[in-house]
């Protein structure tokens, strides 16, 4: 799925970029840095919102959420999944009616592999530089969000599968147009319904009340996943 019909020529560019931005390795500096060398060891920032997790712009978002999981197991039981519907009202809210919305959605591996993690880190930065290209900057810069949808969004799946947590972050351009960024995780996702499950999440999402809408998805990273989403095969 590319897009709606509504082809915007802003979200093209994104695309472009982060595209280009990703097979260059000339535009993303190694990660060897002078941040911290491990997040465990910076400063907390306390948040009474369980889904609010520490996470500067340079951290891999789908580790970010996963430790933060981790520390606190009393936090994650009160955390009940949400459907699809839920999750449309929530992102509904913290927009107004005619601003313009624009949800891209990066499908990434989720395995704590060293070198996938670092993948996931270069990832967020070409899609923070990008942004930031189009003028586009974090309205957090020190938190990330997630959602916990229910894995019953997705037809057929069994009801004992484990939900799907799905980081999501927003940036804001000088007239208030927003960009609404979903981390998927493929891992979480059941790969026989991979595709329906971007159908629910697209058609979800386009029933917010907003402005000009327009949904990308760039990704899968899995090459039988890709396959499936290109040739819109029956999953």
């Amino acid at each position: 799925m590319a897009a709606d019909n509504n082809h915007d020529s802003k979200t093209g560019l994104i695309s472009i970029l982060l595209l280009i931005m990703l097979a260059t390795g000339t535009l993303i500096n190694p990660l060897t840095s002078s941040r911290p060398h491990d997040p465990q060891y910076t400063n907390k920032l306390l948040s009474s919102d369980v889904r609010k997790v520490d996470a500067r712009l340079w951290q891999d978002p789908i580790a970010a959420v996963e430790r933060h999981l981790n520390q606190d197991k009393e936090s994650e039981k009160k955390l009940l999944p949400k459907s699809i519907d839920e999750f449309r009202k929530e992102i509904g809210s913290e927009i107004q009616n005619d601003t313009d919305l624009r949800i891209i959605a990066i499908s990434v591996f989720g395995s704590s592999y060293p070198e996938l993690t670092e993948f996931r880190q270069r990832y967020r930065y070409a899609v923070v530089s990008a942004l930031g290209a189009r003028g586009y900057f974090a309205q957090d810069t020190e938190h990330i969000n997630f959602y916990r949808l229910q894995s019953s969004c997705v037809s057929d799946v069994d009801a004992h599968c484990p939900p799907i947590d799905m980081p999501y972050e927003w940036f804001k351009d000088s007239h208030e147009k927003q960009v609404l960024i979903l981390w998927l995780n493929e891992d979480k996702i059941p790969a026989t319904r991979y595709g329906n499950f971007i159908k629910v999440l697209f058609n979800g999402s386009k029933k917010i009340q907003s402005g000009q809408f327009d949904f990308s998805l760039i990704g899968p990273t899995n090459t039988s996943l890709l396959e499936v989403v290109s040739c819109n095969c029956p999953t």
